[in-house]
């Protein structure tokens, strides 16, 4: 999508929402709505879209990991409920790859990761 790719978000998100309106079943459509909904700062409608794009193709793993990240902005979501959306990321794409630790399925089990940094000037996490 030449608007998109441009960064003319609000141009984007008019031929988006024409797309997903003319076919609300097409995943990867809804994926690029919530990608431009997130850019736009409406993270909760972008959430919404995620779901959707997911309900339909629980295959796509970028948008689970795109919509992980956004739920870091989304106010009142606790980090119990964040933990929750990272373990269902886990058992959806890593655990059929044999790649997921045992300490991430084992509430009270350390993973060696106290925190990640969302301000994303790191690209890594931080050790404890």
């Amino acid at each position: 999508m030449v608007h998109w790719k441009e960064e003319r978000v609000s141009d984007a998100w008019l031929y988006c929402a024409r797309a997903v309106a003319a076919a609300p079943d097409h995943a990867e459509a809804c994926g690029l709505a919530a990608d431009i909904q997130a850019r736009r700062g409406l993270f909760d409608e972008a959430i919404a879209y995620y779901r959707r794009a997911l309900a339909l193709r629980p295959d796509l793993y970028m948008l689970h990991c795109n919509m992980l990240v956004v739920l870091n902005y989304v106010p009142g979501l606790s980090a119990q409920q964040l933990l929750h959306e990272h373990r269902i990321w886990a058992m959806r794409h890593a655990d059929p790859l044999g790649k997921t630790s045992r300490s991430m399925r084992m509430p009270g089990k350390s993973t060696g990761l106290c925190a990640l940094d969302t301000s994303f000037t790191n690209s890594a996490a931080i050790p404890c």
